[in-house]
Order: C-alpha cells, then structure tokens, then sequence
C-alpha cells in the first residue's frame, strides 16, 4: 500500500482513504500477509488517516484488526511494529493511557529484538502519551530520547508528527521557547509532509500566543485552518476551534471548502476482515 501512505504523508486523505479500499482485495493474499511489517503499516496508516477524516470508530476497527493480525503472525515484527503504530492512533484519539501501554510494549519488543528504529519511534510515542497524561518530565525525557534515536539512524519519516508532539509536550510543561522552536524545527525540517502540519501550526499559535505575540499566532493559526480545511481533515479543525475565537478569526475560518467533508466524515469503507 505504498500508494496510500504516499498520498496521506502529502496531505491527500481522501486520496489515500480510496487507496485503502481498493487494496481490500488482496489482504488476505498470501504473498500481502507474508511481507513482514504488511498489516501493521497499512492499517496502522488506515487507522490515522481515519481518525484525520474524522471516524474513529473506523480508526479503531482498523488498530484491533492490526494488532489481533499482527499476534498471528510468526515475527515479533509485526507484534512490536502494531503496537507502535495503534499507539499513534490512541494518542490522537485522546487515550494517552492506552497509547502509554502499547508503546510500553513496543519499546520493550524494540530492545528485546533489536529493533533501533523501532526503540526510538515507540520512546517517541511513549513519551507522548505520558506527557499527555500528565507525567510531563518523564515524557520529555522520552521524546528527546526517541528524536536523537531517530537523528542516529538517519531517519527522518514522521519527523512533522514527532516534533510538533515534542512542542506539545513543552508546551504542556509550560515550555513556551522549547515549543516553538520545536514547531519551527517541525514545519521546517520536510515541507512536503503535510499530514500533521496543520496540528503543528496549532501548537505553534497556542506557544505565540503564551508569550502574547498575538499578530503571529493568528497568522500561524489561520494557514493551520487554511491547510485542514484543503486536507478535509475534521480532526484537525475541531482541535483549533477553541483558538479561533480568542484570536478573533471568523466563524467562516471553521467552514470547510466542500460539502464532501461531512460526508467523508461518517463514510469510510472497511474491507472485510
């Protein structure tokens, strides 16, 4: 399902949404459920790009298939690959706990395995859903362990994601130079990884507008709305709702620009599993 991470990690969930569907029939191929790593990545991406569109109850439909498929298969891989990606998916649907759990798991198959990536990515969502829930020193420790993880090995997939949610963590500490630089290194470090930008320019206004730069954060404020509403992305706008008033922007900015939007919302097609 190369295509439909391709079009999400640009900012085209629908696009990446009907990738989805018209693989339904090859996963229960043979040579689909061989490949390591297969069932974990695409509906692991399925399940965010739900949650994006706006239907979790098709994200959570998607992270209980992938975990129970994943437990089926003869590599911890997949086990630990699962539980990293289901992780991402309760963290944006506010279930920091739940995510804390599975990245726990992740991070404990990561070393037992000897999986580096796999260790950074899972301290990275680990750190967050700690964070999240309250435990901001220990998450910030994990994340920054997580990015420089990630920084050693050279990869830089995601990296959008994993700082604005290190902005986040800052910001929850009350770290409002740590979050915007954070923002700054997350909007800056591969513009063309779109599908968490407008939840970074979020971020960034709230951290502008802590320090009372209210001029920029309306500006960061209204591209974050401009993009989610070209995205189709309900997720995305509902969280800069309560921004929207206190810098003075106008009902219009919560508007999306198609009818198709609502209606994507409610809509999404599983295949059969």
């Amino acid at each position: 399902m190369v295509e439909m991470t391709t079009r999400y990690r640009v900012g085209d969930l629908i696009g990446a949404e009907a990738s989805f569907v018209s693989g339904q029939g090859f996963f229960d191929a043979e040579p689909f459920l061989a490949r390591a790593g297969a069932i974990p990545q695409t509906f692991g991406n399925a399940a965010l790009v739900a949650v994006l569109l706006g239907d979790s109850v098709a994200a959570r439909r998607r992270c209980a298939h992938a975990l129970r498929a994943s437990r089926r298969q003869p590599s911890p891989y997949d086990r630990c690959f699962a539980a990293y990606m289901v992780a991402m998916v309760e963290i944006l649907l506010g279930a920091d706990r739940r995510a804390a759990g599975l990245g726990e798991t992740a991070l404990r198959l990561a070393g037992t395995l000897g999986f580096p990536q796999f260790a950074a990515t899972a301290s990275i969502v680990l750190g967050r859903a700690r964070a999240g829930y309250g435990d901001v020193a220990s998450g910030m420790v994990l994340l920054r362990q997580g990015l420089q993880g990630m920084a050693e090995a050279h990869a830089r997939n995601a990296q959008t994601l994993y700082l604005t949610w290190f902005g986040e963590a800052a910001l929850l500490g009350g770290d409002l130079d740590a979050a915007i630089e954070a923002t700054r290194s997350a909007l800056g470090i591969n513009p063309d990884e779109l599908f968490y930008r407008p939840e970074a320019l979020r971020v960034r206004a709230l951290a502008l507008l802590g320090q009372g730069l209210e001029e920029e954060a309306r500006n960061a404020l209204g591209e974050g709305l401009a993009l989610a509403r070209a995205m189709h992305a309900p997720w995305f706008l509902n969280r800069m709702r309560p921004l929207v008033g206190r810098l003075g922007l106008s009902d219009q900015e919560m508007r999306t620009s198609s009818p198709s939007t609502t209606s994507m919302a409610v809509s999404l097609v599983d295949p059969p599993v």
